[in-house]
């Protein structure tokens, strides 16, 4: 088990900064101090995370929560010694503009901005998210129950039933969705809080700021509106392929497409209703997952063969920790949170990624 401090704002010494001056050779030394701590810091705030996304019990949630303040108060203690320390000019004029950036980075201190019960707060209610968005059920029948991973997944890939999808689609934005609005509200407030802590005017211009552009926003919309003619036709093309499919009952040929069609919950990926919008029905079938299925696939064959691409391009192989420790397949015997994602441990070798892998095409996008 992780260990718990007893004062989860009371830095251990080895983690705490040093002394230093307003100087280039000392802010240069800042940041490789900065750097060996975060390492350890990050390793152990990432490794309570782990634990509690593949394993979703109260005491690992609460573990998680300690180890989050844990960073925060390291994210504290060391942005504010930035910030004491080290003059704008003296930034300024540091050899290699990474470092300022990497300086200016540090002194940002997001969630540690709020006071300490806040950060509680803060983090409890972002578990509690989690949990209850990760072990949503539908409840066809008294004794059935349907998870995100895999039954409501399969289904919203494979029914083509108008009213099958509905239930599924509702009943588990029902479960997930109304649970979490009660948290989320707050979660957003302390949120801008923090994020205004630090200059902005909100949580969202905070995260448009990591994309580093004065015009980003500008940018996004010149990029939309250069494909908007391509997804216009395509929502059409759909949009008339559903029509026929369904009928005039359910798909109005001048309004929105109904979310819960489009073969996925979020109507996010389009790909698991090709087998409806095949524009060339006599050309080969581009989805491989009945091949892949034919020939014997599983989670960790469908990784090697990712592997066996990014390899090729000239990156490295994964190390030992990622095939030993990643979770590549739904366990049978506990909750998880199922949404895939890649881990950084921060000790430069542990990386690992955690999904609840199916055989299907879709997921073989994932994996890539």
């Amino acid at each position: 088990l992780l260990p718990v401090l007893l004062r989860c704002d009371a830095l251990p010494e080895s983690w705490q900064p040093g002394n230093y001056a307003n100087s280039t050779a000392d802010a240069q030394r800042f940041l490789r101090d900065y750097n060996s701590t975060a390492e350890e810091v990050f390793f152990f705030s990432v490794s309570a995370n782990w634990n509690y996304n593949t394993n979703l019990t109260e005491h690992n949630s609460k573990l998680q929560v300690s180890a989050a303040l844990e960073e925060q108060a390291f994210s504290e203690a060391w942005g504010m010694k930035a910030k004491q320390v080290f003059s704008k000019e003296l930034l300024d004029s540091l050899p290699d503009p990474e470092d300022m950036i990497l300086m200016e980075g540090i002194m940002l201190l997001g969630a540690a901005n709020l006071p300490q019960s806040e950060r509680e707060e803060f983090n409890t209610i972002l578990s509690t998210m989690d949990s209850i968005y990760s072990t949503a059920k539908v409840h066809p029948q008294p004794n059935i129950s349907w998870s995100l991973e895999p039954e409501l997944t399969e289904i919203m890939a494979s029914s083509r039933s108008y009213k099958k999808l509905l239930y599924a689609w509702e009943g588990w934005h029902n479960e997930s969705g109304v649970p979490l609005k009660a948290h989320y509200p707050r979660f957003v407030k302390l949120s801008n809080k923090a994020s205004q802590a630090d200059g902005f005017n909100d949580t969202g211009a905070d995260w448009r700021s990591w994309y580093d552009s004065p015009t980003f926003e500008q940018d996004i919309e010149k990029l939309y509106r250069t494909i908007e003619p391509l997804y216009l036709n395509l929502h059409a093309f759909v949009r008339r392929k559903l029509y026929n499919f369904y009928g005039p009952r359910y798909i109005n040929l001048k309004g929105p497409i109904p979310a819960h069609l489009l073969g996925n919950m979020w109507a996010q990926t389009w790909n698991n209703i090709f087998d409806m919008m095949v524009p060339f029905p006599d050309k080969p079938n581009l989805d491989v997952t009945a091949e892949m299925v034919k020939q014997g696939y599983n989670a960790t064959h469908m990784f090697r063969v990712a592997e066996e691409f990014f390899t090729s391009l000239g990156l490295a192989e994964m190390p030992r920790e990622f095939w030993e420790e990643s979770m590549l397949v739904k366990p049978d015997d506990r909750d998880v949170v199922c949404h895939a994602s890649a881990w950084d441990f921060y000790n430069r070798k542990d990386f690992r990624i955690k999904q609840c892998t199916t055989v299907t095409m879709e997921q073989l996008f994932t994996v890539h």
